[in-house]
């Protein structure tokens, strides 16, 4: 059994370590970012962190019980000033049994709650338009294992998870509208959002060993369903939202939908070993598919014509995924002592059908908008009335997401819709230098094809009947588009000349309909890794490594209709990966490939006298990510109001931030009385009080363009103790 009690306070924080060098210098005459004040930097102001757990026999040889309870408050400070507070709790049991000498089984719950007071708080969104979270997650596994001799036994396996959160704005619900500055900046009010995300899952998993002459195997199979579900109510405050950089209101209607995806998946692997050599060879079968339930969502009053309420029938999806992919692992020990390890494998893995895709063909699961130019806010507050539109809620200038004749949708998947593959290749070599020491080497090789692209269906005004479920409608082609040089400037002071391309006169995409299929672009990977662990002997370890890694596009230009290069660059050929990161806050960080390190060590300081202490170190650093600045076209020929953030420079990759290296420092000692042991920590995080920019605002079309909106937190100190007793 034992417990802990972690503390870090705001009080034994440092000053930020940013230099006001980093500071935004100001483009297109904007003025130069403020020094910050320390109370505005992003930082942590409290941590808290208790628990305990406790475990033992209750029937001896046959009923044991473990149980465990902790809680942790978490108070940070965003860009800006404004309160990011966390409070996590978490409890759980699990019960194993020895039903009888050959069967045990085991039953475990798990429960977690994630409350949040200001998720999505940054430079980018003001206090009234962050959300607070709520809702837990209850987890149920029952596992039973029988043994029908020595060479075979079977285990089954069955979960529950029962996800989902709540996220409710600070400006109210109901509240002022939404409104977006013209900075573009979110104000007053924020979207209320609902989710329940179920899932089950059955397992069955065997194991059979036996001998084929020399030729020993372990023959491991099994099978497996699970089912996954999303439900979610989303709802804009008075229905709408208010973009001023454009003029535009938008009127949106409530949303609900269920959405749901079926698992189906067999595997067989047989692992082989004779003399040196070990072979892993098997292959996996994947079945995947979905659909979406029954949903209805209120009409807005007052707009009855044209946001009418909405009965939607639940159907299958028209697409399912189906997926063989084979494995196969060489591993073969050289010298009789086998001090060095030669491995080589190869994986072919399927992308999981995620259950957006599963109900892309129902207008359930996305607003629907009505945009509107004409109107004023005459009574000054904040919200547009009915009678504050000119000409009346039929005066509209286009809808969004679905038709507003018929209230269906034309998304559609091509024929051949099937899931992305990866293949992946990964060498390796590993080799003992004495029997505490070890250093490996491993070259990964990954590629990745079939992508999903989303076109847009556009009419072409003739009418013909294209196949696409609608007249004159297909998918966008490059004659669809015709283009506008802008120059853009960068924050290097240099002026750059971009394309913004928008569809021609007589193309339309109003009703923003979409098909998915699988495209040619590909993702090739190469990446390199050097390891090294100093297993603990003679009063020290140490372990690291330090990683290489390239990751670009293969997009070949005659596969680009849409003409546009978007902020990501995911469709310049031969530019870089970069993947936007999620969560509250974190929505303009893009994590990028290259190369990175992590070494960590601990010494023991007398470990045999009584005031004998240990003391570790953490060493992290790697290569800044790569910031591609964007410049966001909220009006392009023939695409009035359309927004797009298209990429400011020529590459992604044109722009990096700076390099990381975090130290982090932990002194601890352990009392025994007893039965009874006290562990006492005290650590320091960013002991060197980095002040990496970690974030900058990338929109460069605003007055903050290029401002600094989050650094490294400054050091801290935490003080812990961790009791424990037998």
């Amino acid at each position: 059994a034992g417990g802990r009690y972690i503390k870090g306070d705001g009080d034994w924080q440092s000053n930020s370590g940013l230099s006001n060098s980093d500071l935004g210098n100001g483009i297109d005459g904007n003025p130069p970012q403020e020094p910050f004040e320390d109370d505005d930097l992003n930082q942590i102001n409290s941590i808290q962190d208790w628990g305990a757990d406790v475990g033992g026999p209750i029937v001896k040889d046959r009923l044991w019980i473990w149980a465990n309870y902790g809680e942790q408050n978490i108070e940070l400070i965003a860009a800006g000033g404004a309160p990011d507070d966390t409070d996590l709790e978490t409890y759980g049991a699990k019960l194993n049994a020895q039903i009888v000498a050959a069967n045990s089984a085991t039953l475990f719950y798990n429960y977690g709650d994630k409350l949040k007071f200001g998720r999505g708080a940054g430079a980018t969104r003001e206090p009234d338009t962050t959300w607070n979270q709520t809702g837990p997650t209850d987890i149920y596994k029952i596992e039973d294992t029988h043994i029908f001799g020595s060479s075979f036994f079977l285990t089954g396996m069955w979960s529950q998870v029962g996800g989902g959160f709540e996220l409710t704005p600070q400006g109210g619900d109901p509240g002022p509208a939404i409104r977006l500055s013209p900075d573009f900046i979110w104000q007053q009010n924020y979207w209320h959002h609902t989710t329940d995300r179920p899932s089950e899952q059955y397992k069955l998993d065997g194991n059979y060993f036996f001998n084929t002459g020399t030729l020993s195997h372990e023959l491991k199979f099994g099978a497996g369903y699970r089912e996954a579900s999303v439900s979610a109510t989303s709802s804009f405050s008075a229905h709408q939202y208010w973009a001023e950089p454009w003029g535009l209101l938008a009127m949106a209607s409530d949303t609900y939908a269920e959405t749901y995806a079926e698992y189906t998946s067999a595997y067989l692997q047989d692992t082989m070993t004779f003399g040196n050599m070990t072979i892993n060879a098997g292959l996996r079968y994947d079945e995947q598919t979905g659909g979406v339930e029954d949903a209805f969502t209120e009409g807005v009053p007052g707009f009855e014509n044209i946001l009418p309420d909405q009965t939607v029938l639940g159907s299958p999806a028209d697409f399912t995924w189906e997926d063989i992919s084979p494995r196969l692992g060489l591993t073969y020990a050289l010298g009789e002592d086998r001090s060095t390890l030669l491995r080589a494998s190869y994986a072919r893995f399927a992308e999981q059908l995620r259950t957006g895709y599963t109900g892309l063909h129902s207008t359930a699961g996305g607003y629907r908008y009505v945009y509107y130019y004409d109107f004023q806010d005459t009574n000054g507050d904040g919200t547009i009335q009915v009678d504050e539109i000119n000409g009346g809620p039929d005066n509209y200038a286009y809808t969004n997401g679905f038709d507003s004749g018929t209230g269906g949708t034309l998304n559609q998947s091509s024929n051949n819709f099937s899931a992305p593959i990866t293949d992946e290749i990964i060498l390796g070599v590993e080799h003992a230098l004495m029997p505490e020491l070890v250093i490996g080497f491993n070259v990964t090789i990954r590629n990745r094809s079939d992508m999903v692209e989303v076109d847009r269906l556009v009419d072409d005004g003739t009418g013909t009947d294209y196949g696409f479920g609608g007249a004159g409608y297909r998918p966008e082609q490059r004659s669809d588009f015709e283009c506008t040089p802008v120059n853009v400037t960068l924050p290097n002071g240099t002026v750059n000349t971009i394309q913004e391309c928008g569809l021609r006169s007589g193309i339309s995409d109003s009703n923003n309909y979409d098909l998915y299929r699988n495209g040619a672009r590909e993702q090739d990977y190469l990446g390199w890794t050097l390891t090294f662990n100093k297993r603990l002997s003679n009063r020290w370890m140490l372990r690291g490594n330090f990683s290489m890694a390239d990751w670009e596009w293969n997009s070949p230009e005659s596969v680009r209709q849409d003409p546009n290069i978007y902020k990501s660059g995911a469709n310049i050929d031969g530019g870089t990966v970069l993947q936007a990161s999620g969560g509250s806050g974190k929505a303009e960080i893009y994590l990028s490939p290259g190369w990175s390190y992590s070494i960590t060590g601990m010494y023991q300081i007398a470990p045999d006298k009584a005031w004998g202490f240990n003391v570790s170190a953490a060493l992290n650093g790697r290569e800044g990510y790569y910031l591609p600045y964007d410049f966001n076209a909220g009006t392009l020929p023939g695409v009035v109001g359309r927004n797009q953030r298209l990429l400011a420079s020529d590459k992604a990759d044109d722009f990096q931030l700076d390099d990381s290296h975090m130290m982090d420092l932990r002194v601890e000692k352990e009392v025994n009385i007893s039965d009874f042991a006290l562990t006492f920590g005290v650590e320091v995080f960013n002991a060197l009080n980095d002040g990496t920019v970690l974030q900058r605002r990338g929109q460069l079309n605003t007055a903050s363009a290029d401002y600094v909106t989050e650094v490294t937190s400054p050091r801290v100190f935490r003080g812990s103790v961790r009791f424990s007793f037998n």
